[in-house]
């Protein structure tokens, strides 16, 4: 088999880039080029020699590899943040090889020589797809940590009025600061808020706060609530002296926007 050495550095430095790549994002690391370059580099050099090394060690030898290309590729505060990005590591590679096996299946033709070793315009298209991987690695990195961090900040909450009780989740922001007087306010989703008050009550009550929007100040009713509890990994907490206002949007991954100081 014919093969080009530039094409050989040039496709297993971009792979090896892109991998270390993907498990630094994966992983919350602060990407630095230059540690990334160094690191593919090894990865790279290990490639190039690959067709004249022959051993029965060569698993141990590709584990090493990927312990120090790891190492070397970012800074890390802790084993844990360095065996987290390890492993990252490791999944992405074994699913791009996973990829390369089931296409190379279906298209019945020998994607991994043209990977490992590429001497056609195969190379931009490898190159195309690697770029398109890592944008998908980055939005779905993007959503997987808005997700943990909203989880951080959703507890189950029971709130009461009237003789009358409904458990829903809540989600502390830190944007709501509103006050009625000395009583922090929390803001329910109708759903909520009729199952907790009458028409009567709401066509009744009286007092109003200013809630301040983006375009302007509006007057808003402020509702009694009788109790309202917390409750996240097993832990409650009571919370008193609350009021509450009807959100004008319906909620989705919680029914109750919670007060900054809860």
């Amino acid at each position: 088999m014919e093969i080009y050495i530039e094409y050989v550095v040039f496709n297993n430095f971009l792979v090896d880039t892109m991998i270390l790549y993907w498990a630094g994002i994966a992983g919350g690391r602060k990407a630095s080029f230059w540690r990334i370059a160094i690191s593919a580099t090894i990865g790279t050099l290990y490639a190039v020699f690959l067709p004249y090394i022959s051993f029965k060690g060569d698993i141990a030898v590709k584990i090493a590899l990927a312990v120090i290309m790891t190492l070397v590729a970012y800074r890390y505060n802790n084993i844990r943040a360095y065996a987290l990005t390890l492993i990252y590591f490791f999944a992405f590679t074994f699913l791009l090889g996973g990829a390369i096996i089931a296409l190379t299946y279906l298209g019945e033709y020998e994607l991994y020589n043209s990977l490992t070793y590429p001497n056609s315009a195969r190379t931009g298209l490898i190159a195309a797809g690697l770029i398109a991987v890592t944008f998908a690695v980055k939005i779905a990195s993007r959503v997987m940590k808005e997700y943990i961090r909203k989880r951080r900040y959703i507890y189950n909450v029971s709130i009461s009025h009237n003789k009358k009780s409904v458990t829903v989740r809540g989600f502390v922001d830190s944007g709501n600061r509103l006050y009625c007087g000395a009583y922090p306010v929390i803001i329910i989703d109708r759903e909520v808020f009729e199952e907790l008050f009458t028409k009567d009550e709401a066509d009744a009550c009286s007092k109003y706060i200013d809630v301040n929007t983006i375009n302007a100040t509006r007057k808003t009713k402020v509702f009694d609530v009788d109790g309202l509890s917390l409750e996240y990994n097993g832990e409650v907490k009571s919370v008193e002296r609350v009021k509450a206002i009807l959100s004008e949007r319906k909620f989705k991954d919680y029914k109750i926007l919670l007060h900054s100081d809860m």
